[in-house]
């Protein structure tokens, strides 16, 4: 951050779980017990070919040369496998935190996790790569890191918190959901700044997603303090015309103020997309229904300075050879307190 001692940045990046679940979530919806078997397989499999050990060091390396004070994480997934159905699956495979928090330090970059809410979690029948019929567990989390080498004097935790929101999406599908939010205060300078992060429904159910972003702007997101808003929201801010597009209201309705168009009132539709990528992330360009999903919101007391967009390529050893290191872009932004 150089001489900039006033200036605080803050970052937003979905990792993205791997593959997408919907299929799964069909599956569990039909009661056909095979074609769940079948799908969670190509689920785990598709997770597996995404490499996440290696779009980490990606992530990691993004972090490091942005240096944010504080990383809203959505997508945090842990995944676990067990060789029966029937009891719980423990032998972790994949453990997204932990492997981040790794590929940061190996880079020098000094991170910890502050505060960290379970989104849902849930366990599905899946064959194993030799072919027998076992378990994965995916628990999924949102996580707000923070960095760890700064002077206390100038930049230190006061609390951090976490909760689930009331409104949830009633699924029958092996999953317990529970969307929800992470919050951090901290103190910048000797003033006391709230930094929250959330990853709201998908827009597949736009009513349970609005009345979530109710709950967050009148709950974790209003505060005194100032108040700095990130996550993935999955309303399209580009798209006034689609069923969710309600949700991108109420969180700038009131006291937040998006960042991007604040900065950049100018920017073409394809510079201002965050989501889009294939699913199996193969190095195409955003063609997939692209949509500006990721938001920085700022309240009162901020005077934004720069904001950023950014999504880095992978080489991986997979099949599927090159690979984007998220489904989303990333999502950096620079204030100066007011």
């Amino acid at each position: 951050m150089g001489s900039r001692k006033n200036q605080i940045r803050v970052l937003s990046r979905n990792l993205y779980l791997g593959a997408d679940l919907e299929p799964v979530a069909e599956a569990a919806l039909s009661g056909d017990e095979q074609e769940v078997v079948t799908k969670a397989t190509e689920f785990w499999n598709q997770v597996q070919a995404s490499d996440f050990s290696t779009r980490a060091g990606a992530l990691a390396s993004e972090i490091a040369r942005k240096q944010p004070h504080l990383v809203g994480l959505q997508e945090v997934s842990l995944y676990r496998t067990g060789q029966t159905i029937t009891e719980e699956a423990t032998d972790v495979q994949l453990d997204f935190l932990q492997i981040l928090l790794d590929a940061l330090a190996e880079k020098g970059a000094e991170y910890k996790a502050v505060s960290v809410h379970q989104a849902f979690d849930g366990q599905l029948p899946a064959l194993s790569n030799e072919g027998e019929l076992g378990a994965v567990r995916l628990t999924d989390r949102d996580v707000i890191l923070m960095r760890t080498d700064l002077p206390a004097k100038s930049f230190k935790l006061a609390k951090s918190k976490s909760g689930a929101y009331e409104a949830q999406l009633d699924l029958v599908t092996g999953l317990d959901v529970s969307r929800g939010w992470t919050s951090a205060d901290v103190k910048f300078n000797g003033e006391r700044i709230r930094f929250v992060n959330s990853h709201l429904e998908t827009s597949s159910a736009p009513s349970v997603q609005k009345q979530q972003a109710r709950e967050l702007i009148n709950g974790a997101a209003k505060s005194k303090k100032r108040t700095l808003l990130v996550g993935d929201f999955n309303s399209d801010a580009e798209s006034p015309e689609s069923a969710a597009y309600g949700t991108y209201d109420v969180l700038t309705g009131k006291k937040l103020v998006d960042t991007w168009t604040t900065l950049k009132p100018n920017a073409s539709f394809k510079k201002s997309v965050t989501y889009g990528v294939n699913d199996d992330l193969r190095l195409t360009p955003y063609s997939v229904n692209p949509e500006r999903l990721d938001l920085v919101l700022f309240g009162a007391g901020f005077t934004p300075k720069t904001i950023s967009r950014f999504i880095s390529p992978v080489e991986s050893a997979q099949p599927l050879g090159p690979l984007w290191n998220s489904d989303h872009g990333g999502i950096s932004a620079d204030f100066t307190l007011a």
